[in-house]
């Protein structure tokens, strides 16, 4: 009996490739075309940016672009050799103007990043992606007709959803890390950030590292932000699944694009994206202390206090942000 995937994969492949191809013919035609309202979400990965890229799409008909920092994709073309975000953020910045300039305009295209992209002209445009906390507010700041929304979900959640995908090991190792905590970016956390680092670097603990990327990309970028693009709106992953159609509305209000007539959404996230999976679901049920060893459950409550992670989650795991907010208006330090 044949097997069902040997013909929807072929046939999706080939439906990409179609896709792909009268976007890029729409784009000759049409190379004027000026996309507005542009949305940018960005956060860390296995937060939400996805679920909510596909909401944005949906309430304003839009046209998306998929992870275009992607290290070891898209930002290679572009002439931007870096594998991690330390080296993003290091990257030359005619460079970055010049391929942002592209993908803010949408004028890229290539397989990976339109997958399941129909709306090739729409009249808006949502790019996502997961590699960009650390430029976020220099890009924003020389591009300022995009709207940047940040997404933060709770770095208990995150990494456990991570350790389910070793995938994201890549980026997330311990030199890595090590070197993005030096940043002069941190520097007014004194020697605990450094000490924090040293206790990560020398555990085996995934889950210790994947909280420590946490605290770096999300507290790094927030405080970049309040200083350098304070209009940008946060939004939390919980509070987005709690209440999707008014988190939505109040993102669109703050970016000052309201007068639109929303289109109908599908506000259920796929499993993927939910909470309640793995390695977060146990740790939901059990405590962090229960689930991690005693040395790991104290580095993590080091760590935690450090970064400030209480201004935004309880002890409890319950979220303080209950709804968009602008960065100006948190506390980031």
């Amino acid at each position: 009996m044949t097997n069902i995937l040997t013909i929807e994969r072929p046939l999706t492949r080939l439906n990409r490739v179609c896709s792909l191809v009268s976007l890029k013919l729409k784009l000759l035609a049409r190379p004027d075309h000026v996309y507005d309202p542009v949305f940018w979400v960005f956060g860390d990965g296995r937060s939400g940016t996805t679920w909510l890229m596909e909401l944005l799409a949906q309430y304003l008909e839009a046209r998306t672009i998929i992870e275009p920092f992607h290290p070891k994709y898209e930002v290679r073309s572009a002439g931007i050799m870096a594998n991690t975000p330390i080296e993003l953020a290091s990257a030359k910045w005619p460079l970055w103007c010049d391929y942002m300039q592209d993908v803010f305009g949408g004028r890229i295209a290539n397989y990976r990043q339109n997958l399941g992209n129909f709306r090739h002209l729409s009249q808006a445009l949502v790019v996502k992606d997961v590699f960009s906390n650390l430029v976020a507010a220099d890009l924003l700041c020389e591009f300022p007709f995009v709207n940047g929304v940040l997404i933060i979900r709770n770095p208990v959640d995150v990494a456990g959803s991570k350790r389910q995908r070793e995938n994201w090991q890549w980026y997330m190792d311990s030199p890595n890390l090590e070197k993005i905590a030096h940043m002069p970016l941190f520097e007014s956390y004194g020697e605990r950030v450094q000490e924090i680092s040293s206790l990560v670097r020398s555990s085996s603990s995934s889950f210790l590292r994947y909280c420590f990327g946490w605290c770096l990309l999300n507290i790094g970028a927030l405080m970049r932000l309040k200083a350098d693009s304070p209009d940008t709106v946060v939004v939390a992953y919980e509070a987005l699944r709690e209440r999707p159609v008014e988190s939505l509305e109040e993102i669109i209000r703050l970016s000052g694009c309201e007068g639109r007539s929303p289109s109908p959404i599908e506000t259920e996230p796929p499993s993927i994206f939910s909470s309640k999976r793995g390695d977060s679901a146990a740790i939901r049920s059990q405590g962090v202390g229960d689930f991690l060893s005693p040395h790991e459950s104290d580095v993590l409550e080091e760590m935690f206090d450090c970064f400030g992670v209480n201004r935004y989650y309880s002890l409890e795991g319950d979220c303080l942000i209950t709804h968009p907010i602008k960065v100006s208006q948190l506390v980031t330090e």
